[in-house]
């Protein structure tokens, strides 16, 4: 081999990590509070805090269910891909896990929250 040939090298993908932003460190405290008004019209009212509040703050906490809901869909389409290549028991355990990490468990302001605004129904 001369020095200047060409080797051909076989081909690869070098996967590099996301930095995934959530929407309170991107918007900061009045950006989240404006998108909980806007996202969730009537669940919370202008300059309420959208972390600690005297007035109960529904916006906030539909906000943060929903976050769970997307991490909890995350771990299925992982759970489903260790499925589809042969890893059954790996996708079973770790639909255990995350039903024991995701698992949402209302506090009585919460549980007080979600029967007054969908009328004392559950």
């Amino acid at each position: 081999m001369h020095a200047d040939s060409v080797i051909p090298l076989p081909k690869f993908v070098v996967y590099a990590p996301k930095i995934v932003l959530t929407e309170p460190a991107v918007t900061g405290k009045s950006g989240l509070e404006q998108l909980l008004r806007h996202r969730y019209p009537g669940a919370s009212v202008k300059g309420q805090d959208p972390y600690r509040s005297n007035l109960p703050n529904y916006a906030a906490l539909m906000y943060r269910d929903d976050e769970r809901l997307a991490r909890i869909n995350e771990f299925k389409h992982l759970a489903d891909a260790l499925k589809a290549i042969g890893e059954v028991s790996e996708g079973r355990d770790l639909l255990k896990e995350m039903q024991q990490i995701v698992w949402r468990q209302p506090t009585p302001l919460e549980d007080a929250m979600d029967r007054s605004y969908n009328n004392n129904r559950r």
